[in-house]
Formats: C-alpha cells, sequence, structure tokens
C-alpha cells in the first residue's frame, strides 16, 4: 500500500478516523465477504444499498 491508502499512515495524519480505520480493519473479511455475496445475489437492488442494510443489521 502507498502512503495514500495506507490505514495505518491515514490514521496517524486524521487521528479523528482512527476509530473508523479500526473498525474496518476489524471486519474487512466481512465487508469483503458480504459484498461478494450481495454481488452474486439476483437483488436488483445496488450493491452500495445492500451492504448498507447488512451494516445496519450488525
Amino acid at each position: 500500500m502507498n502512503g495514500h491508502n495506507d490505514p495505518v499512515a491515514l490514521a496517524a495524519r486524521h487521528p479523528e478516523l482512527a476509530e473508523t480505520l479500526r473498525w474496518y480493519l476489524r471486519n474487512l473479511d466481512f465487508v469483503q465477504h458480504a459484498a461478494t455475496e450481495l454481488a452474486s445475489s439476483d437483488d436488483r437492488r445496488s450493491i452500495d444499498d445492500q451492504v448498507l442494510d447488512e451494516l445496519g443489521d450488525l
């Protein structure tokens, strides 16, 4: 990862994002799995809407 994409570097530059980035990194596998599952579904809603629905259920 370069400095622009690196979550650790981003958190160092923007401490207010640190907790969000920690959550994202802890849940990255879940988010990727959910997006893959949703992408293969027949549902016509956008992937973004489906992922937001899944995350809302947490």
